[in-house]
């Protein structure tokens, strides 16, 4: 078995070969709804859920305040178009006008932006590297599209205040004064407790890392070895020598167990 990756792109990459050697991959980071489909990547299992499992928050969180039309704002990789193609689809569905879809490369991002200010579209829902997002925002700063813009965005970089831009913190602070990040749960509340026996506190206590400087993904990262132990344990009586990557029944096996797995971990209820 495999355990990673955390970027959606280099997980794709391995989930693509992986079955040729008949490999369970297990990821901890790696978001993209692409990576669903089973068809396409058999042997692939996650910890952390896909970003499209956030669209039913986004639509309440939209219809909550009476938006009707939005505009949608993402970047030209498969990582970031899908989770917005299904997002509109769903916006769709629940009477919510996508006013236009503007993609942007790193090449082209300032005039996509003008485009974007051209449409005067209020609500923008964005799909984007968090490395770049100083880097839009500061873009946001110098056009002027503040106060009355709202920025509905996936929180991708935990630090991304901090990442290098071309604008003062004060301007970048302006520029995102109407935006609104969507992230996963990622904690246990109350008395939860894991099936290793620990909490989230103790589990940091443990690192002896702040809160602040874990990363978002440590407990996914947990609960997918956890997730890898237990499949193997089910499977504990066959022996190191006797495993060849060529035993599809033994895969099998592991893939059935993986699939009925059912656990408390650090992050969530593992399913």
């Amino acid at each position: 078995m495999l355990l990673g990756s955390g970027c959606s792109n280099v997980t794709e990459r391995l989930a693509q070969v992986l079955p040729y050697w008949n490999i369970l991959q297990v990821s901890f980071g790696s978001t993209s709804p692409y990576l669903s489909d089973r068809n396409k990547f058999p042997l692939f299992f996650r910890t952390a859920a896909p970003d499209s499992s956030h669209n039913d928050a986004k639509i309440h969180f939209i219809k909550k305040f009476g938006w009707k039309v939005v505009a949608t704002f993402s970047q030209s990789e498969n990582e970031y178009l899908l989770p917005i193609n299904r997002l509109i689809t769903d916006l769709e569905n629940a009477s919510v006008a996508c006013m236009s879809t503007v993609t942007f490369s790193l090449d082209n991002y300032l005039d996509q932006l003008k485009a974007l200010k051209d449409l005067d579209t209020r609500v923008i829902i964005g799909s984007f590297s968090g490395d770049i997002l100083p880097q839009i925002f500061c873009a946001v700063h110098d056009l002027k599209m503040l106060d009355e813009y709202v920025w509905i965005l996936q929180n991708r970089e935990q630090n991304w205040w901090n990442l290098p831009k071309n604008c003062t913190d004060y301007a970048l602070k302006q520029a995102t004064s109407g935006m609104f990040l969507f992230s996963e749960h990622n904690d246990l509340k109350g008395s939860g407790i894991s099936i290793s026996g620990m909490d989230p506190e103790f589990f940091e206590e443990t690192l002896n890392i702040s809160k602040s400087d874990i990363s978002r993904y440590a407990r996914h990262s947990y609960d997918a070895v956890w997730a890898i132990a237990l499949t193997l344990r089910h499977n504990w009586l066959v022996r190191l020598e006797d495993f060849k990557y060529t035993d599809k029944n033994l895969v099998c096996k592991w893939m059935g167990k993986m699939d009925s797995l059912k656990f408390i971990g650090l992050s969530v209820n593992v399913l």
